[in-house]
């Protein structure tokens, strides 16, 4: 699916809610952020070679909630807002200096959980644009690649119904 036809698909289940596989009791949504402000993509640009799909999908949404547990709030993924994202950067680049290279963008972190989903953007590199899960206790050389892009890494996720299809 294209960044499109994925907003359009979480945007038609936007504030429904259903059981959440394997929990009945538990409900989910899916939740669409309006358009990140033209600074915040500016920020975000001049600090990383954005790679396009991420680029248009903050120029659609800012933040995205998948398959976000409305009860209790221990399941779901959130992207974050380009702001949010360099902040989680930096955060992430100081606690974890080893395993960070010059280029990856924190654009998601699961709730209840210390996983984080990272973009390759340095455009020089043979892997820009892949995403990546980073795992909390593991080395890089351990992190799952889980997309081609953010695009496939989303398809593959809403295909999977929230599950963490990658090995953790």
């Amino acid at each position: 699916m294209t960044i499109d036809e994925i907003l359009a698909l979480i945007g038609s289940q936007a504030g429904m809610t259903q059981p959440m596989p394997g929990f009945p009791k538990w409900q989910m949504r899916h939740s669409v952020g309006p358009p990140s402000p033209p600074a915040e993509l500016e920020a975000a640009s001049d600090s990383f070679a954005l790679p396009v799909d991420l680029a248009h999908l903050w120029a659609e949404a800012g933040t995205l909630r998948l398959f976000e547990e409305i009860r209790y709030g221990q399941w779901g993924l959130v992207l974050l807002s380009p702001l949010e994202a360099i902040r989680e950067t930096m955060s992430m680049g100081e606690q974890r200096s080893e395993d960070m290279l010059p280029g990856d963008l924190v654009v998601g972190a699961f709730k209840a959980e210390e996983q984080r989903v990272v973009v390759r953007c340095d455009a020089q590199a043979d892997d820009f644009g892949r995403v990546l899960i980073a795992l909390p206790i593991d080395f890089r050389q351990d992190w799952p690649l889980v997309g081609e892009d953010l695009a496939d890494f989303l398809t593959q996720f809403i295909s999977a119904g929230g599950d963490q299809y990658w090995p953790h």
